[in-house]
Order: C-alpha cells, then sequence, then structure tokens
C-alpha cells in the first residue's frame, strides 16, 4: 500500500494504491486535493479488510474499492489477518 499525490481526472489529488496478484496495475483510490483542502494537515487512513479498502480523510469516507486478488508479497501484513490499516497525519503542499 502506498500514498502519493499525483493527476487523477484532469485534477491533482490524493491517491492511495493497492497492489495484488489479480492485475498488473495497483487499485487506486482517491479524493482530489480541492475536496480535503491543503492548508493544513489530514488524518488519512487506509484500511484494507480483505474484500474491501477504505480511504478514510479527516475521519469521513472519501472513496472504497472492492479489490480482486490476495496482496503481493512486498505489499506485507499490518495487524491482523486480512485487517490491514495505514494511518498517517500528512501535511500536503500544493
Amino acid at each position: 500500500m502506498r500514498l502519493l499525490t499525483g493527476e487523477m481526472k484532469s485534477k491533482q489529488a490524493l491517491i492511495a494504491e493497492l497492489s495484488t496478484d489479480a492485475r498488473p496495475t495497483p487499485f487506486r483510490l482517491s479524493v482530489p486535493l480541492d475536496v480535503i483542502g491543503t492548508d493544513a494537515p489530514h488524518d488519512i487512513v487506509l484500511r484494507h479488510l480483505g474484500c474491501h479498502l477504505e480511504l478514510f480523510a479527516g475521519g469521513v469516507l472519501v472513496d472504497e474499492e472492492w479489490p480482486l486478488g490476495s496482496r503481493l508479497p512486498a505489499e506485507g501484513a499490518v495487524g491482523a489477518a486480512g485487517d490491514t490499516v495505514m494511518r498517517i497525519a500528512c501535511g500536503i503542499a500544493a
């Protein structure tokens, strides 16, 4: 799993990716930066529950996906099997 900023649908966005063995490119969740703002830090949570992937910004669910396949070995498991949470507080510079 990884978090990055980049362009999605012609807008700058916060992007979360999860790689699985089901497809060559990662599953992507995103939220436009103009929606969450860039003037203050945000609590970002990326939660993987095996069959469901959720992206929260400031405690609000902003995107979700139902990925196929198993996480690639490089993705590693954090916490209990099938329950991976990545939580960070980040400031995003526009």
